[in-house]
């Protein structure tokens, strides 16, 4: 990280301590929206799914991805939410969000939640990003990362309402490092009116560009995977 960056982070104390306090109540409701789920599953007779029914890869199959990366990632800047991303030379995105309601769960909700609700609700938090253009895609063999350039779409909804919806310029930095014996690892920069670390304490400071936004982090789903 650049001194730049290192002083952005001391000089907002007040900022994660707003962050920390969203952060509490946003996982207190994805904590009931699970708990419930499960509820309902066990109720109805359901039960929950034992070891045995799990899918797992079968054995000796190919796993074909090549100078790309697509996994799920949770920490800070998501609210601790699961954060899927992918990379590669066409695409790079990133999504953030707890839950949804489409037109058949409206319809189950009806009459009173699902008019309160409507469908295409998104729940307390989601973000969409996704490129535009992928205008540089550099590989570097010898450190195992990635690093995509161009401009994307970042769309934020908050308790169903659009309040951000901008073009911005992005890095996407991601990291192979199985040959490190660690967790492979996606980080997306970007600034856009409501994800500006000056005025937004929910926004993460980027380590890669001064002045930006970042999500990102460990990969704990999926892979980034640099050929040798």
């Amino acid at each position: 990280m650049n001194e730049d960056g290192m002083a952005a982070m001391a000089d907002q104390p007040d900022k994660n301590v707003g962050r920390r306090a969203f952060i509490r109540t946003s996982a207190v409701g994805a904590a009931a929206v699970a708990a419930t789920a499960v509820a309902m599953t066990t109720l109805s007779g359901g039960g929950v799914a034992p070891a045995a029914l799990i899918s797992t890869p079968t054995a000796g199959g190919s796993d074909t991805l090549t100078d790309a990366g697509a996994g799920f990632h949770a920490e800070m800047g998501t609210m601790q939410m699961l954060s899927a991303a992918t990379i590669s030379s066409k695409l790079v995105t990133c999504a953030v969000g707890q839950m949804g309601i489409n037109s058949d769960m409206v319809a189950a909700l009806a009459p009173v939640l699902g008019s309160v609700f409507g469908p295409g609700f998104t729940g307390p938090f989601a973000m969409l990003m996704f490129s535009e253009s992928v205008a540089s895609y550099q590989i570097d063999r010898t450190a195992k990362t990635i690093t995509a350039k161009g401009t994307m779409r970042s769309i934020t909804k908050i308790a169903g309402v659009t309040i951000d919806d901008a073009m911005t310029p992005f890095l996407a930095v991601a990291t192979d490092n199985k040959t490190k014996a660690g967790p492979d690892t996606f980080f997306l920069s970007y600034k856009t009116p409501f994800w500006n670390t000056a005025t937004n304490p929910l926004a993460t400071p980027s380590q890669f560009v001064s002045g930006y936004s970042q999500f990102g982090g460990e990969l704990i789903m999926g892979q980034v995977d640099v050929a040798s």
